[in-house]
């Protein structure tokens, strides 16, 4: 009954919560997964700017998923000697 009054917005932060302990639920993973052996707590996680694009799942508009490839790439540049670093860490050479 309480929550018949909530409307559109409160169900609106329900779900940015749910994805939210969602991430922090696959953070809990990967430091349990990398618990042992050569790789102790070493993963990466990657946190892409958007750049101007929308975050919302209800914005599919041709501009925004534009902005969203666009995001993605410049992410990748940003991010890409963390990634190099990370995978020449977790990769073994025969």
């Amino acid at each position: 009954k309480v929550a018949k009054k909530w409307g559109i917005t409160s169900a609106s932060k329900i779900f940015d919560i749910n994805l939210n302990s969602m991430a922090d639920a696959v953070d809990y993973q990967m430091n349990t997964l990398y618990e042992e052996g050569d790789l102790i707590g070493d993963y990466l996680r990657v946190s892409p700017k958007l750049f101007g694009a929308k975050s919302k799942m209800d914005s599919a508009s041709k501009k925004n998923l534009q902005l969203l490839k666009e995001s993605g790439e410049k992410s990748l540049e940003l991010y890409k000697s963390d990634i190099d670093e990370f995978l020449k860490k977790t990769t073994k050479k025969n």
